[in-house]
């Protein structure tokens, strides 16, 4: 059985001699896992304190709707949403902070801020995020999804599900590994238009 490598994220180290909880916590009015319970600071922050003290290990916080059929933000909008969240939970709590976002002004503005790692629901396809994610030399977390949220439903048949999404892994891994990004976990997006 082979050993996982620890990530490194910034200060902190995430080791996976156990499985590692990570807490998801959107920040949005229109989230299908919440009903946008959680869309203002002060109470993101504190369901941010509550995951760390139920056992998260890593919270991820995202600002844009992953249900299916969601229009994107605008970059301005998503970091209106987030920043002020990270910023504050970077100050409360002790543990890594990813970001759930797929668009470079975003994950810019959060990593400056502190964040520790970007978790890309794209798969870092674009070139710009994976420039920005070697800017900062953090891990990242490519996931697999076909097209974005709001069309991800219209062709969610594979032939070969677990064919494609390795072909998948294996090309955006090379391409992040070109930017200089070594740090990558990989998640198959299960949630998101497999069926």
């Amino acid at each position: 059985m082979s050993t996982l490598s620890p990530i490194i994220c910034r200060e902190y180290t995430l080791r996976f001699e156990k499985t590692l909880i990570m807490g998801i916590l959107n920040v949005t009015p229109d989230s299908f896992s919440d009903g946008g319970l959680f869309n203002d600071v002060d109470a993101a922050v504190a369901h941010g304190k509550k995951m760390v003290s139920d056992g998260a290990d890593l919270i991820d916080v995202g600002g844009e709707s992953t249900r299916p059929g969601a229009a994107p933000l605008s970059e301005k909008e998503e970091i209106a949403r987030i920043l002020p969240v990270i910023t504050q939970l970077l100050d409360e709590v002790s543990l890594p902070i990813s970001i759930d976002t797929y668009k470079p002004l975003v994950a810019d503005a959060c990593l400056k801020a502190g964040a520790h790692l970007i978790n890309d629901i794209t798969g870092m396809i674009n070139p710009e995020m994976r420039k920005v994610v070697a800017k900062y030399k953090v891990p990242v977390i490519l996931m697999h999804m076909r097209g974005t949220p709001k069309t991800m439903q219209e062709n969610p048949t594979y032939l070969d599900l677990l064919g494609e999404i390795t072909v998948f892994f294996r090309k955006q891994i090379t391409k992040v590994q070109k930017e200089g990004i070594q740090q990558i976990i990989i998640d198959p997006g299960l949630g998101l238009e497999k069926r």
